[in-house]
């Protein structure tokens, strides 16, 4: 019960990292529109770097995601075939004694 209620509260915080993400995107977006509006070329490239940024943090977050769950994958397949050896050993055992 208690994994559930912190498999919410993971997913409530990768919700929230990826509406700041897009809070970002928008902003970046807005500097470099109004700067190009304005003639600001200072305020358009602090928008596309914003932008940019923004979207770097999501391919990491989503390169995290990835690993994490591959990482949680090979946790799986070496936790089974532990326990399927162990298994096979204890079987062994009763069969000779």
């Amino acid at each position: 019960m208690a994994a559930e209620g912190l498999d919410v509260s993971i997913n409530a915080l990768k919700l929230d990292e990826v509406s700041r993400m897009s809070v970002e995107k928008v902003k970046g977006q807005i500097k470099e529109t109004t700067g190009k509006i304005t003639g600001d070329t200072g305020l358009e490239v602090e928008g596309k770097f914003g932008k940019g940024v923004a979207e770097v943090k999501e391919v990491a977050g989503a390169a995290v995601d990835y690993l994490t769950d591959m990482a949680g994958a090979v946790v799986n397949v070496v936790t089974g075939t532990v326990s399927d050896l162990w298994a096979g050993v204890k079987k062994m055992l009763r069969k000779a004694s």
